[in-house]
């Protein structure tokens, strides 16, 4: 059996289990205490939609094409996708999607799962996983902008968001149910996607306030993030005062994270793997706030990955550098299944075991690339964007095109020691070019290989300037009671 859990917008730099101040993440550490820890892993992309595509396809965003909030991956990248090849393979599959940009029908896979749970939170929005179930085009357009002023008004009407709908039992009850009912004499695929700590950030009592007492962002109005650059002109108070906010949300999705990972391994038995991890993170520093545009920091693409083994009982820190496209042939491995030439993710098995101490030296110095391409159209060649590429102890960043944010400063290459610069306060470009001009190359060589137009390979029913794909099928059904 396999399990997933994705877990939208956590950061490993404010996990506990990798070292932050505050208990942020009791139980995940408990989890990990009989897991694999990768230290070193990475998200392909710094927001929802290119994240969890290159979880679920293996496939980096540069290859996969979902750039857009609205897009999904090119067709081909979806049929040799994760869920694809387990559906074929004989297992049942099942999602629950909180956020609806980690909705499965929304990123064009919905084919290939037999049960779905979707929209648990019910955000006033076009661009849900129920409607794309329906209708292919439900979400590119309603990033059209007529359709999100229209949703904006009628969120005031309807007074606002609740947090409350942010409930993580509303994802991990329904699976619960589900796995109950599922037939576990055979091979079980479960994904299921948290919201929190996604913003805003007030959580429930009794986490609210427990890492700062001040009665300041106690709601959801007042504990929304600065997007982007706009973090720059906010006091460092306030700054400080969110992240406790978001620090005490991280507590409040790790309770009922831990508690559904005890639950289903007590349905599903030790014949299973467990993956947890994350979508992106979240900044607040750099006066550079929450996810997405071009701010490819640590603290936003410095994510969790913890694989349990089957029958594993011994806890590994691994100093692998992972990335999210290894997820899946990782667990194709463990299925019996062969990885498909197209993906461009590596098997973390090998640094899984206890035996191996997480170590292989295959993977130790393996690059790990990151990027944001979300201001180029996504079957163009890629020319405006960011991409990060992390090297051992060094990290690139490199800009390309021209970039539009509110409130953006010149933006010049930057090369990071995070051995002695954890936090990227200094730019040693100019102080190891031949450093810089190495990781340069890299980013270079995979743009020649994959940031070439993908016009031939588009569906030409589709305006390459569109933001969507025909959808593989339908989508799964809904469970009775249990979906919208």
């Amino acid at each position: 059996h396999i399990l997933l859990l994705t877990i939208d917008a956590l950061s490993a730099e404010h996990m506990s289990l990798y070292g932050a101040a505050r208990p942020t993440t009791p139980k995940l550490s408990a989890f990990a205490d009989s897991a694999t820890t990768f230290d070193r892993a990475y998200a392909n992309a710094n927001f929802t939609t290119p994240g969890v595509a290159s979880i679920l396809t293996g496939t980096r965003p540069w290859t996969h094409r979902a750039l857009q909030l609205p897009s999904w991956p090119d067709l081909e990248a979806r049929r040799v996708s994760l869920p694809a090849l387990l559906h074929q393979a004989g297992y049942q599959t099942a999602y629950v999607s909180t956020n609806a940009a980690a909705g499965a029908s929304k990123n064009g896979l919905g084919g290939y799962f037999d049960f779905a749970s979707r929209d648990r939170i019910r955000d006033l929005n076009l661009c849900t996983d129920s409607l794309s179930a329906l209708f292919k085009y439900a979400c590119p357009i309603a990033a059209m902008p007529f359709f999100g002023q229209l949703v904006t008004y009628a969120d005031r009407l309807h007074g606002g968001r609740d947090t409350a709908h942010y409930d993580p039992r509303l994802a991990t009850e329904p699976a619960l149910t589900w796995l109950q009912q599922a037939d576990r004499s055979k091979p079980i695929f479960l994904w299921v996607h948290l919201f929190p700590p996604h913003s805003p950030y007030a959580a429930p009592p009794p986490w609210l306030g427990s890492f700062d007492a001040s009665t300041g962002a106690r709601d959801v109005a007042h504990s929304e993030p600065h997007w982007g650059f706009e973090l720059g002109r906010v006091a460092d108070a306030q700054v400080q005062l969110l992240a406790a906010r978001y620090d005490e949300s991280v507590a409040y999705a790790d309770y009922y994270a831990g508690d559904f990972l005890q639950r289903a391994l007590q349905l599903l038995g030790d014949n299973t793997v467990v993956v947890v991890t994350a979508d992106h993170g979240e900044s607040f520093r750099h006066g550079y706030g929450a996810h997405t545009g071009p701010g490819l920091f640590d603290e936003i693409i410095h994510v969790p990955l913890i694989i349990k083994l089957p029958g594993q009982s011994q806890g590994v820190r691994s100093q692998a550098t992972a990335e999210q496209v290894d997820i899946a042939p990782t667990l194709a491995q463990l299925a019996g299944i062969s990885a498909p030439p197209e993906w461009e993710g590596r098997s973390l098995l090998a640094a899984c075991t206890p035996a191996a101490g997480g170590t292989d030296p295959a993977l130790i110095d393996k690059p790990a690339f990151s990027m944001n391409f979300e201001q180029n159209p996504r079957f163009s060649r890629l020319a405006n964007g960011v991409v990060a590429v992390v090297s051992g102890h060094w990290k690139l960043v490199h800009y390309l095109g021209q970039l539009h944010y509110p409130q953006m400063p010149p933006l010049q290459d930057a090369l990071f020691d995070l051995a002695v610069d954890p936090a990227e306060s200094v730019n040693v470009a100019a102080a190891q070019p031949a450093i810089a001009a190495q990781l340069r190359a890299l980013i270079d060589d995979q743009l020649a290989q994959h940031g070439r137009a993908l016009d031939d390979r588009a569906d030409p029913r589709v305006n390459v300037q569109q933001q969507s794909h025909p959808l593989d099928g339908t989508g799964a059904r809904d469970g009775a009671g249990l979906g919208t």
